[in-house]
């Protein structure tokens, strides 16, 4: 089990709790919070779009499954599109922010930052193959300029590249 990824679904129920699911109960092949979780990781890891989502989750299923359910297996992007389209908007924007706020006070305001042509697609590479060049890692506080983050094993490995962007509505 991978114990940062357990602390991540937990994390997700706390904040997400108030989220209304408004799907029919006992009907659902997906967890609402696996569906959750697998898009906001693939979209911290530069997914663009539904398929990108359900990409993201096949590329990652065995790491994915040492953390979440998974009772139906990956969702599709159909799924992704209806479910998280199917969620209260404000409702949803809530509990993110407050999700975000958590992390922020969690880090003392630290991100790890990621050049976005450095990580960009990463989310479709298999496991591992993702090439972004460690010390093009930055840690920001506050909007200060980043600096390579060092250890005393080396620059810090980078996992996953973590941009910003949206997920378009089709």
């Amino acid at each position: 089990m991978d114990a940062d990824g357990k602390s991540f679904v937990a994390g997700l129920r706390n904040y997400f709790v108030e989220l209304r699911d408004p799907r029919v109960q006992g009907r659902c092949a997906h967890l609402r919070i696996d569906v959750l979780a697998i898009a906001l990781l693939a979209v911290m890891c530069g997914a663009e779009d539904w398929p990108d989502l359900q990409e993201f989750g096949k590329r990652r299923r065995a790491w994915l499954k040492t953390f979440l359910s998974l009772p139906g297996g990956i969702p599709s992007h159909d799924t992704f599109r209806r479910v998280l389209g199917m969620l209260d908007r404000k409702q949803f924007a809530a509990c993110l922010f407050q999700w975000t706020q958590a992390l922020h006070e969690a880090t003392g305001g630290k991100v790890i930052a990621v050049a976005g042509k450095t990580a960009r697609r990463c989310f479709g590479l298999s496991e591992g193959d993702c090439r972004a060049d460690p010390r093009a890692a930055g840690s920001l506080r506050s909007g200060a300029e980043g600096k390579p983050i060092r250890s005393a094993r080396g620059y810090a490995p980078i996992v996953r590249g973590i941009t910003s962007t949206r997920i378009s509505p089709g």
